[in-house]
């Protein structure tokens, strides 16, 4: 086959690019070599000193964000322009800068460990503030146009979130969100998932800036984000593996094979939204339905880097870009449901990322014929809005469709309109039956991992059924048996429940459909009995609110009265999570540990238990020390081991402190004052990353023991 003649010139000019490039590196190889030697090293000092200035420029971001950001330093630096370094610094300082006013404050170089121990340190603080509230004055500030009266206490708890970066809607919370805010700010589980997930978006977008997230580097997100994301999917797996599940009937599960049966699954997952989308088509094939595949993409300054749109705004995050998608798609949604216009669609929208992460859309929607031409109209008017003008927008250089908005018509000859989907629904779960993913070059399950790692991060909705019923009623009744006695009595929810029985969404659709007029589908919910007034009330969360808990499926009456129930929460389960035992072995060991060694003493000297001990050691006595020093470290070695393992909890690290800082403490009985201090330091080095607490509390003995000075001590090994 021969290449076409724009294939050849781009190849040729390769080989040349490369062949200057060889040329040029060696005739700067052969120049250094007359440079002399004193030289070369006043140079080596000097770069190594810029080399520390972007060091302290970039203090407080991430490894792997450097890594990317030196690069681009050092192109600027090796520039023959006069001022070089000076704009090198210049760049990396205005990048810093706008990388810290973006990301409120937040941690940005902290690991996700470092993150759970800055979480808890500050749920700590905010509880012992929120803890004086009783005590403080109440003030009153304004949110949306509203007072909200909260003690003084209370706000300087929400300052403090604020300044921690993990409350940056606040105004955008409400008054009642706001008065439910105090509750949370002590709870160390929510500062950790807030400071997470802020954190891992807020060095994505740093990433994005650089140019990082591309075909050619990392498809999708960044390698270091890709890696943070499948770290915490390992440990929740870890997590899913070690706890257990037990219902009334003592049947017992881990929580890993509980998840594997639903949607959870990947499989299971790619399987119920095909089911669905077949089950649509037939629906609306009957129904005489128009059917229209959609692809919808923002305009040129949200992509950082398009194949049709050269470089875009670095400023705009993926998580924008679907904002802005979704207040189209809603304002597109108010205008069919006008008077004047009257359209109803039915329909599936997939999220699918380009690959430098900017989300576009694909949808495949049914409208009826004669309003098919009204709502495509809508759909690219409203698409065009902003920068609609832009080349290539609304026409390709051919004069056909641009890129922002395509429209194809389904042609039953052709196929069936999940073909036209399915796709696309394949490759943003798993990549099962796909082969290659044209987008980013990868295979099919790799582009996979890396676009749901790309939706978690951002939190987007990949998938969304829109004008059909919600898919909770159809999950929650394939849960209970059709053929229990209990559901033998279903008037109304008979079909609902024989289709979602079967896996029939068609018949599901048309039966959900059929449901008269002034009655409504909906979820009854879980009431306890409180034992003081036996009144039935919903159960509280772990923050004292009431919290919504499905019972059943119902159908309820314009009164809101129930007039037909399906039990769908079959079993009451209590879960054990895999750390428990361990906590509970840790914290026994501490309890039982022994007070001392069994120390020769004789006379009134037996009697004597204090730091300072002037009584001279036998060898029993000293073995009997280092025998124990190895222990504890065996110890130490092994809860570190075991701990590795597991999700640590404040029950776990606190006997761990326990244990390590009182077998430490006996253990520099009878050692000379040095070597108890270096002792010291050693198991202050070794805990303090784990016990932050524990750490402190021998910083307070390694005082101490200074205080009192190596005469007074007056021990001999």
């Amino acid at each position: 086959m021969t290449p076409c003649p724009e294939t050849a010139a781009r190849i040729a000019e390769q080989i040349a690019s490369d062949r200057a490039a060889a040329v040029q590196a060696a005739e700067d190889a052969a120049w250094a070599a007359t440079i002399p030697e004193p030289i070369r090293r006043q140079r080596a000092r000097v770069s190594q000193a810029q080399l520390g200035d972007f060091y302290g420029l970039t203090a407080g971001l991430p490894d792997y964000v450097r890594k990317p950001l030196l690069a681009r330093w050092h192109r600027i630096r090796k520039t023959t322009e006069n001022g070089a370094l000076s704009a090198a610094n210049g760049f990396v300082r205005d990048f810093v800068a706008s990388a810290r006013a973006a990301s409120d404050n937040l941690p940005l170089a902290m690991a996700d460990d470092e993150l759970a121990s800055y979480a808890r340190t500050n749920a700590e603080e905010c509880g012992r503030i929120i803890a004086e509230a009783d005590a403080g004055e109440v003030r009153s500030i304004l949110i949306e146009g509203k007072l909200c009266r909260q003690p003084r206490f209370v706000l300087e708890a929400l300052i403090k979130a604020i300044d921690a970066g993990v409350l940056p809607d606040l105004v955008r919370m409400g008054p009642k969100a706001l008065e439910q805010l105090p509750k949370r700010l002590a709870d160390e589980k929510w500062w950790r998932g807030r400071l997470k997930r802020f954190v891992t978006r807020a060095v994505e977008q740093l990433m994005v800036r650089l140019g990082c997230v591309d075909r050619e580097r990392a498809a999708y997100l960044s390698e270091g984000s890709f890696k943070r994301m499948l770290g915490r999917d390992q440990r929740n797996a870890k997590a899913l593996a070690l706890a257990e599940a037990t219902n009334e009937k003592g049947q017992t599960y881990t929580l890993a094979e509980l998840s594997r049966r639903t949607v959870a699954n990947p499989a299971i997952r790619r399987t119920e939204l095909m089911v669905r989308v077949r089950g649509t088509e037939e629906v609306m094939v009957r129904l005489g339905y128009e059917g229209y595949f959609l692809t919808i993409t923002a305009p040129s300054r949200y992509h950082r880097c398009s194949d049709k749109y050269g470089k875009g705004s670095p400023e705009f995050s993926p998580r924008d870009t679907q904002d802005y998608l979704c207040e189209n798609w809603a304002e597109c949604r108010a205008l069919f449901k006008k008077k004047a216009h009257q359209i109803q669609v039915y329909g599936v929208r997939v999220v699918e990322p380009h690959h430098d992460g900017t989300p576009h859309w694909h949808m495949l929607i049914w409208v009826a014929p004669h309003q098919s031409e009204r709502m495509l109209h809508i759909l690219r008017e409203k698409a065009l809005e902003v920068d609609g003008d832009e080349p290539g927008a609304r026409f390709n250089k051919r004069g056909g469709e641009g890129a922002r908005f395509k429209v194809e018509k389904i042609d039953p000859r052709k196929g069936s309109a999940v073909g036209y989907i399915a796709k696309y629904l394949a490759k943003n779960i798993d990549g099962e039956f796909v082969g290659t993913d044209d987008e980013s070059g990868l295979a099919a399950d790799t582009g996979a991992r890396r676009v749901n790692k790309w939706a978690s991060l951002w939190r987007i909705r990949q998938f969304q059924l829109f004008g059909q019923p919600p898919v909770t009623v159809w999950r929650e009744l394939r849960k209970a048996d059709l053929f229990d006695e209990e559901n033998q009595g279903e008037l109304i929810l008979r079909d609902l429940h024989s289709a979602a029985d079967l896996g029939d969404w068609a018949a599901f659709l048309t039966g959900y459909g059929r449901v008269g007029a002034g009655l409504r589908i909906g979820f009854e919910p879980l009431l306890k009995s409180d034992k003081a007034t036996g009144e039935h009330l919903m159960p509280l969360n772990k923050y004292g609110e009431p919290q919504f808990v499905r019972k059943g499926v119902a159908v309820f009456d314009l009164a809101d009265e129930v007039i037909e129930r399906i039990k769908t929460r079959m079993h009451e389960w209590d879960v054990k999570w895999g750390r428990d035992n361990s906590v509970g072995q840790i914290m026994a060991r501490a309890n039982a540990a022994p007070l001392g060694v069994g120390f020769e003493r004789s006379g009134e000297a037996a009697s004597t238990w204090t730091r300072v001990n002037n009584c001279n050691r036998s060898d029993l006595d000293n073995q009997a020390q280092r025998d124990l020093l190895a222990k504890l470290d065996a110890e130490n070695a092994r809860i570190h081991a075991d701990n590795a393992a597991q999700i640590a909890s404040p029950e776990f690290k606190a006997a761990l402190n326990r244990l390590a800082a009182r077998d430490r403490h006996f253990a520099h009985r009878g050692r000379s004052h040095t070597a108890a201090m270096a002792d010291l330091a050693e198991a202050i080095s070794r805990i303090e990353h784990h016990s932050p607490n524990g750490a402190e509390r021998l910083r307070d003995q390694h005082a101490r023991l200074q205080a009192v000075g190596a005469d007074a001590y007056d021990v001999r090994p």
